[in-house]
């Protein structure tokens, strides 16, 4: 895949990556309520999230409203039962992030919050 894309792809690939990345977490980070596990790490591709809640229940919600919400990072580690991993790429489009917002918004809704 890389040598199809050459230098240039790979880079206008990296970019997208890193944009989809950025625009996902300003915009989860955005809802209130929700912060991020180490808001001095730099993000390519995934980042993590602390919720209000449990992440499992979440995820529930969001598969309930056809939303894939990312990983619950409490099936790992205890500790981590809300938080959630979320992932960008290339692929992620405006309305991608856009029903993520409006699932987890929902979520917080529906949690009293």
């Amino acid at each position: 895949h890389m040598a199809l894309l050459g230098p240039r792809g790979i880079e206008r690939l990296a970019l997208r990556v890193a944009s989809a990345t950025e625009a996902t977490k300003r915009a989860i980070t955005s809802i209130v309520g929700i912060e991020l596990v180490d808001p001095a790490a730099n993000n390519f591709r995934e980042f993590a999230v602390k919720l209000p809640g449990e992440a499992s229940d979440a995820l529930a919600h969001l598969d309930s409203e056809g939303v894939l919400g990312g990983l619950d990072l409490g099936v790992w580690w205890d500790s981590m039962s809300s938080c959630l991993l979320i992932g960008a790429d290339e692929r992620t489009s405006d309305s991608d992030i856009d029903a993520l917002v409006a699932g987890l918004s929902s979520w917080l809704e529906g949690i009293g919050r």
